[in-house]
């Protein structure tokens, strides 16, 4: 309480953080350095559900029709962040999974590009599971398609860096998944634009990867620019990132 004080807060309004915990991390989020997305992931909602549509019919994903039709939220959301579609399937986080980075790496080697996934990363139950505390799990009842507030760049820290374990264990909510997967189908010269520097590179906080004993590694994707090479691989999720952004998602 004294500290919130002396911080400039009337005893009132510290006692109004103490008793909503919830409100206070908001305020503490809107204080965070926040980063301006490049033109590639300035995407209007509107061409990216057309473009989900075109995949979901190339592909197969089997999501209906109807889904690509129903209004798109009206939501504004800020510089940082964005409206994101999702889609995904049944058979759980394995078959999604699959099925998204199988597209991914499609895409890429259609345009010349080259695609590496480490052998180390399986997608089967006792290889990869869901973090805690992810707004969606990758098993509707039927192939679906929902909405996002998707922040690409959330917990980027180039000076101080941090962990995925840290997050993790911070209970930090939305961490993306498959949303990431979906993003760098929809968007796929993000991944082309990222150089660890000016633009991160990405953890995706959401997975967990089962290696040697525990459930210790996080997937990541980089960008080789001088090979032209989208690499999916795992790294420790104690690791410090300095270079990574850790995405997360919230509910429309």
């Amino acid at each position: 309480m004294l500290a919130l004080q002396n911080a400039g807060l009337t005893a009132e309004q510290a006692q109004a953080l103490i008793d909503n915990p919830d409100k206070a991390r908001l305020m503490i989020a809107a204080l965070e350095p926040t980063f301006e997305l490049p033109a590639c992931l300035r995407v209007s909602p509107g061409e990216l559900l057309e473009r989900a549509l075109k995949i979901n019919v190339d592909r197969r994903y089997g999501i209906h029709r109807a889904a690509f039709t129903a209004p798109i939220p009206e939501l504004t959301v800020a510089s940082h962040q964005l409206l994101l579609p999702v889609m995904i399937t049944e058979g759980g986080v394995g078959r999604n999974f699959e099925l998204h980075t199988t597209t991914i790496r499609d895409q890429f080697k259609a345009a010349g590009d080259d695609y590496y996934r480490w052998d180390g990363l399986k997608s089967d139950a006792k290889s990869l599971r869901l973090a805690p505390r992810t707004l969606h799990f990758d098993n509707p009842g039927a192939p679906t398609l929902y909405w996002v507030i998707y922040e690409p760049f959330a917990n980027w820290d180039r000076e101080n860096g941090y962990t995925v374990q840290g997050l993790w264990d911070g209970k930090v909510k939305g961490l993306a998944h498959v949303e990431n997967l979906n993003a760098i189908e929809l968007m796929p010269d993000w991944v082309r634009s990222m150089d660890g520097k000016n633009v991160p590179y990405i953890n995706l906080p959401g997975y967990q990867v089962f290696y040697e004993s525990d459930w210790s590694d996080c997937p990541c994707v980089n960008w080789w620019s001088g090979d032209r090479q989208l690499r999916l691989l795992a790294s420790w999720a104690d690791d410090r990132s300095y270079e990574y952004a850790s995405p997360v998602v919230r509910e429309c």
